[in-house]
């Protein structure tokens, strides 16, 4: 009854939502679910355990070589070059301020271009080896 109780629940619960989450389903205890899913949970989790201490014991077994030499991964950023264009050319202006004319000085404006000239790389770095 366990079994097809949870394809039931979960077929019902999905088919036009017709249970609600605090409504309980007819002929089906509550507490039967409850402790389905936690002794389900507890075998996944003692499942995910053993598998993850295998893994990691298998490389340790295997290893039957020696280190020959060590080295440091070091990132290399991207080369990039650039130039300005000038887009407007300094200058002074006379303005109207406050009842008064005043001589205003604009500073030039350049536009920069960026181009990446090479990708950034990984670059391999003969390192000590510590045993």
């Amino acid at each position: 009854m366990g079994g097809n109780a949870l394809f039931w629940l979960f077929e019902s619960r999905s088919a036009e939502s017709r249970v609600g989450l605090g409504e309980t389903l007819p002929g089906f205890d509550d507490g039967l679910y409850l402790e389905t899913v936690a002794s389900i949970g507890r075998s996944v989790s003692i499942l995910t355990a053993a598998a993850v201490l295998i893994s990691f014991a298998v490389p340790a077994m295997a290893w039957e070589g020696k280190v020959v030499a060590c080295y440091d991964s070091v990132w290399v950023p991207a080369k990039t070059e650039t130039h300005k264009q000038l887009h407007s050319a300094a200058h002074t202006k006379w303005e109207h301020s406050g009842g008064q004319l005043v001589k205003i000085y604009y500073a030039s404006v350049d536009i920069q271009h960026l181009r990446k000239t090479s990708k950034g790389y990984h670059l391999k770095i003969k390192a000590a080896w510590n045993k």
